[in-house]
């Protein structure tokens, strides 16, 4: 993935590594979301806090947390592999889900 963006981006080593910590970042916030269905106040709540903080050290206090600015060919990249990942992560969870289901009623 770092060899693909800096390829595409030509975009120093930094700023290319901070952007995979982000959709790191973006993985994580998915499972939150996956997990804490159904929504109650608290989960929705974690969800809310979860997001806001990602997003605010990303974008508004990102010299304080060594955070490389996005260029607008970083923005599209990310963007881009954001959608991607999203839909790999939501793939791959149902298709968990699915196991999971089939194990516990085999064990039933």
């Amino acid at each position: 993935m770092m060899d693909a963006a800096q390829f595409v981006l030509g975009d120093a080593y930094a700023q290319v590594s901070k952007q995979t910590e982000r959709l790191a970042a973006d993985a994580r916030v998915l499972l939150i979301a996956h997990l804490s269905v159904p929504f109650t106040p608290i989960r929705a709540a974690l969800l809310v806090v979860v997001v806001g903080g990602t997003l605010g050290a990303c974008i508004l206090m990102p010299k304080l947390f060594c955070i490389s600015a996005f260029t607008p060919g970083m923005w599209w990249f990310y963007g881009i592999t954001a959608i991607i990942a999203a839909v790999v992560f939501h793939v791959f969870y149902l298709k968990l889900d699915a196991w999971h289901l089939k194990r516990m009623e085999k064990l039933a």
